[in-house]
């Protein structure tokens, strides 16, 4: 949506964010991992949705009111076709709010993570699931006499 400019402001499509999460996770059986992660992201940006200010005048816009940056910056009244309760689309003209300029974006994720255990041959394995694999002893074999 940045190149389409459907505020008439140019922004950066590169953006920064500070991270901020809680996780849990536990293991049954020593094989089956289950795990939960949240994640909290508060940009530096108020154009991640592409939405801050006002609707512009569509046409300003790049290609015109018959333009895809107009269809794209007001889409209610595809929105208000398809379920009438919604506001009418007519609130949503040119100097309508369109968001909310006072605050940054944020946004939050959840993640669900299953994982299962390998037979696996690393120095890592060996020593964290020898349990697996029985109390032998890893070194060498024999050792070469000249």
């Amino acid at each position: 949506m940045q190149p389409l400019t459907t505020e008439l402001v140019d922004y950066s499509k590169i953006g920064f964010a500070i991270p901020a999460g809680i996780g849990f996770h536990f293991t049954k059986k020593r094989r089956h991992r289950f795990g939960w992660d949240m994640g909290w992201r508060t940009t530096f940006s108020d154009y991640i949705d592409d939405a801050s200010t006002v609707y512009a005048d569509p046409n300003l816009l790049p290609g015109g009111a018959a333009g895809t940056a107009a269809q794209l910056a007001d889409q209610s009244s595809f929105a208000y076709a398809l379920d009438p309760t919604l506001p009418h689309p007519n609130n949503y003209k040119e100097g309508a709010i369109r968001g909310d300029p006072t605050h940054n974006d944020s946004y939050l994720t959840m993640t669900f993570t299953y994982s299962y255990v390998l037979r696996g041959q690393s120095n890592f394995y060996r020593q964290r699931y020898s349990w697996i694999r029985g109390a032998k002893r890893v070194g060498r074999k024999s050792r070469a006499k000249f």
